[in-house]
């Protein structure tokens, strides 16, 4: 396997309804933090303009192209420590956005990359894709 830098975005839409465990942000000065709607409203309409549009997590590639829906993000590597994968939180998912700037890194197969046409595959561990943070050298990078 071979981990592969991407990007975890936030994209919002408007349900015809709302339902539990749909994902919506606060924003404020000291960052975004998600949060799951643990029970329906009375008034959706009131709700939206006080919340705001509910939120997906999709991971994508350097090109924008889509390497996971939020359904299929499901796996977390806590690193070289253990070899177990856990599911991922929404803590996971806030401290990615916050304290990597939504940079990831996600397990792919290497025989499926190929630079020239930019084809990547994830590695899928019962229908989920499994991903980590960056790694300390890969985070100063970034911030560089």
């Amino acid at each position: 396997m071979y981990n592969y830098e991407a990007e975890l975005v936030l994209r919002s839409y408007l349900p015809k309804k709302l339902e539990k465990g749909m994902l919506f942000a606060n924003v404020n000065e000291h960052g975004t933090t998600l949060w799951e709607l643990d029970a329906i409203p009375g008034d959706k309409d009131r709700f939206l303009v006080e919340n705001g549009a509910p939120m997906e997590v999709v991971i994508i590639d350097e090109n924008g192209d889509i390497l996971a829906e939020q359904h299929e993000i499901g796996w977390f590597d806590e690193g070289e420590h253990t070899d177990e994968l856990r599911p991922i939180s929404l803590d996971d998912i806030n401290i990615i956005i916050n304290e990597y700037e939504g940079w990831l890194d996600i397990e792919i197969h290497e025989s499926f990359y190929d630079e020239e046409i930019s084809t990547i595959i994830p590695n899928f561990v019962e229908q989920k894709v499994v991903i980590k943070f960056l790694t300390e050298e890969e985070h100063y990078e970034e911030e560089d």
